[in-house]
């Protein structure tokens, strides 16, 4: 098995100051440790949104993006979420997402003037765990234990991938919300992301909702938002542990895994992609900065630009 390779390069003042290992892949072919097992993180809520439709669970447009969303937790996405509760007689309480205070900086650092503790709502990932439970309440499940491995809701979620993306899921944990996470290689989930926008059928009617609701998916000064406002028709998607995926019917699919965990790498290398796919979108990066000023770059490796083309 191949190994992580070099990503990128952080210099300040013409010295390499720090270097991101990882793996990458475009379209069909994979850069480093593309074909190991890994865990897709948040990007999985693609799959799990899908699932959810599958179970006949009945969603709006922006109720199926914030399903398959890592929210920022501004009040447009605590709206959606809390509508969705309540259109199946649901409370917050009945949500066992981890407790958070609000992924995006804005939101965060209202939240902590207020006064206001870490909540489930406003967990990124409570648009998934409230859809969830919608599919329990359509399908006359208990409540209580939806996050357990054997629920009938996570057992129709785990048979799904294996049968949108051909593959057998031998390894399951434990997502940062609680939620089950299966195991996959890059390769698989840019495979799956590449079937989401090309075929018909409940991927992509999440492709859709996610491409037309990029607000919803991430948030204000979030990558995976940025990508799907400045590309239209595409998605993206951010995940834990330095995941990132951007998928379009026409131009292709791009996967990427930090194997630090680390996402600075993203946004330099989606940049350098979409150039290759002639997109001009405004893809902000954050340089090194000394003193307030510009210093230094997040540089993409030779063997890396190579690959990309």
């Amino acid at each position: 098995m191949s190994e992580h390779q070099k990503l990128v390069e952080v210099t300040r003042n013409e010295i390499v100051e720090s270097e991101h290992f990882g793996s990458v892949v475009l379209n069909t072919r994979g850069f480093g440790q593309a074909d190991a097992l890994m865990y897709p993180r948040s990007t999985l809520k693609l799959f799990q949104a899908a699932s959810v439709l599958s179970l006949g669970v009945e969603l709006t447009s922006e109720e199926i993006a914030i399903a398959a969303a890592s929210h920022s937790a501004e009040s447009i996405h605590l709206e959606v979420v809390q509508g969705l509760l309540k259109k199946f007689k649901l409370s917050v309480d009945n949500l066992r997402c981890t407790p958070r205070l609000p992924l995006g900086t804005e939101a965060r650092h209202d939240a902590i003037r207020n006064g206001i503790a870490e909540n489930t709502l406003m967990s990124d990932c409570s648009g998934k765990h409230a859809s969830f439970l919608a599919a329990c309440v359509v399908n006359q499940w208990p409540l209580e234990n939806y996050l357990e491995f054997d629920h009938p809701l996570q057992i129709a979620i785990t048979k799904n991938i294996e049968s949108w993306l051909g593959i057998t899921i031998t390894r399951r944990g434990v997502d940062g919300c609680g939620a089950p996470v299966v195991a996959m290689s890059l390769f698989d989930l840019a495979t799956g992301f590449l079937n989401a926008v090309r075929e018909p059928g409940h991927l992509g009617t999440v492709a859709s909702a996610m491409s037309k609701h990029p607000e919803l998916v991430g948030g204000k000064k979030r990558l995976a938002t940025e990508v799907m406002t400045g590309v239209p028709g595409a998605i993206a998607k951010d995940g834990a542990e330095g995941v990132f995926v951007v998928a379009h019917r026409d131009l292709g699919v791009l996967a990427i895994k930090v194997s630090d965990g680390s996402t600075r790498p993203h946004a330099s290398i989606v940049k350098h992609v979409l150039t290759n796919w002639a997109v001009s979108a405004e893809i902000p990066i954050s340089q090194p900065l000394g003193g307030g000023q510009e210093v230094g770059q997040i540089r993409l490796t030779k063997d890396l630009i190579d690959f990309l083309g």
